[in-house]
């Protein structure tokens, strides 16, 4: 029985690949596949054309860039700039220096750090305090100055728009 069934099956598959074999392309197949094979052609040479122009910019670029020369660098009378004279700076003293070769100790100042004269503002505030004290002590009394309370804001709310109808 093994061999009929193989028969049978051998029979069956002979009959479908001849029909396979024997089936006709589509109307038009070849035509579709010239068509394609020129449309490829014609794609490559857009492409080429989209990047010929720009490396064609590039490459005009590059040549006028590299075949300009340098100007001539200036006169060397002209880089030269007259600087105005040192001026000639006298030592207020020498410095002193002891028998092993070190300097002394610099005179020390009786008050550090030393007295600076005060400033116009400065001057203006103490006349301000000794004309009217009262008014001084109201001024800068820290629990005169009202406390800073946080900032408080409203719910914002928006209302919708509205649509006209016509």
């Amino acid at each position: 029985m093994r061999s009929d069934e193989a028969e049978t099956l051998d029979q069956i598959l002979d009959q479908a690949l001849a029909r396979y074999s024997a089936a006709q392309p589509a109307p038009g197949f070849e035509q579709r596949i010239l068509r394609g094979i020129v449309a490829k052609r014609r794609a490559r040479g857009i492409v080429f054309v989209q990047w010929a122009l720009p490396l064609a910019a590039v490459g005009c670029a590059v040549f006028f860039l590299g075949t300009q020369r340098p100007s001539a660098p200036p006169h060397p009378e002209a880089l030269v700039t007259k600087a105005p004279p040192p001026q000639v700076v006298e030592a207020s003293a020498p410095i002193k220096k002891n028998a092993r070769g070190q300097r002394t100790a610099l005179p020390k100042q009786p008050q550090f750090p030393m007295r600076v004269p005060i400033t116009l503002e400065e001057r203006a505030f103490v006349a301000f305090v000794n004309d009217a004290p009262e008014q001084a002590l109201r001024a800068f009394n820290e629990e005169a100055v009202a406390p800073i309370a946080p900032i408080e804001i409203d719910r914002l709310e928006i209302a919708p728009l509205q649509e006209d109808k016509q």
